[in-house]
Formats: C-alpha cells, sequence, structure tokens
C-alpha cells in the first residue's frame, strides 16, 4: 500500500511528464512560422496564436516550477512543513 507522500509524488511524476510533453508541442521559434505567411489577416492569425502559445508556454513553465519544487521537498523530506514557518 503506497503512503499518502508516495502516492503524491507519483502524481506529481505524472503530473511533470504531461507539462513537458505539453510545452514539447508549442512551436520553438515563432519567427520562421511568421515568415511563411501570407496576407494581413494571415499575420493577423499569427500575431494571436504566437501570443496564445507565449502565454500558455509561460502558464506551463510556471506550473512546471511549482511541482519541480514541491517534488524536491518530498525528497528533502519538508513536503508536509508550512512553508511560510
Amino acid at each position: 500500500m503506497q503512503t499518502f507522500l508516495e502516492n503524491k509524488k507519483a502524481l506529481l511524476e505524472e503530473k511533470r511528464k504531461t507539462i513537458l510533453g505539453s510545452l514539447s508541442t508549442l512551436p520553438d521559434d515563432m519567427h520562421q512560422r511568421n515568415q511563411h505567411v501570407g496576407d494581413s489577416i494571415d499575420k493577423s492569425k499569427a500575431q494571436v496564436d504566437h501570443a496564445e502559445a507565449s502565454d500558455l508556454r509561460l502558464r506551463e513553465n510556471t506550473e512546471l516550477r511549482h511541482v519541480e519544487a514541491a517534488l524536491k521537498r518530498i525528497e528533502e523530506g519538508i513536503y508536509e512543513e508550512c512553508m511560510e514557518c
């Protein structure tokens, strides 16, 4: 039977894997994509797509940092301690 921390660690590791997978599907270089864009409507759509991808990348990276910090606290044995105290 898994303990609470073992279960939490497994969930966090799965979450990290999901985030990394999501990040790997986002385009790395939007400038290259924009070079092949046609008219002004296409360029506007490309700019919106770029902004959305940037926002998603930022949110995913922030969540990844939180997950990795929680995993580190589990490894250090301080996961259940108050971080404010």
